[in-house]
């Protein structure tokens, strides 16, 4: 057991395909095994790997860190959107005070600051 209450109808359904995004190898591990009970998780470093990943096999969700070395985050999100339409994204980053426009992102932006009160 992983942690949480499993179903049958759980076992059931086919699970959910989430790809983590980031070059900070903690972040990205982190992640990854906090969803591993869950959804099948796949993970990249940088934008290009989260492209070839995404050409591979059925992503239902994205969590892609903005900055990131070779392919940053927004210039990923672009090129996938225009083949792969269906996929959710998430968007991350850790620098403080950085915020994207919709039209950075051809989408609607909603933001959760971290931590929630502001202190860092």
């Amino acid at each position: 057991m992983s942690g949480y209450l499993e179903t049958a109808a759980m076992r059931d359904t086919p699970r959910k395909s989430v790809l983590v995004c980031d070059d900070d190898p903690d972040v990205r591990k982190t992640l990854a095994l906090v969803l591993a009970g869950l959804y099948d998780v796949s993970q990249a470093r940088d934008g290009r790997e989260a492209l070839d990943v995404i050409s591979s096999r059925p992503i239902d969700l994205v969590l892609l860190d903005v900055c990131m070395p070779r392919m940053g985050g927004l210039a990923a999100l672009k090129a996938y959107r225009a083949a792969h339409r269906g996929i959710a994204t998430i968007m991350l980053t850790g620098r403080r005070g950085r915020r994207l426009q919709p039209e950075e992102a051809g989408t609607s932006i909603a933001y959760a600051p971290y931590p929630p009160d502001g202190r860092a």
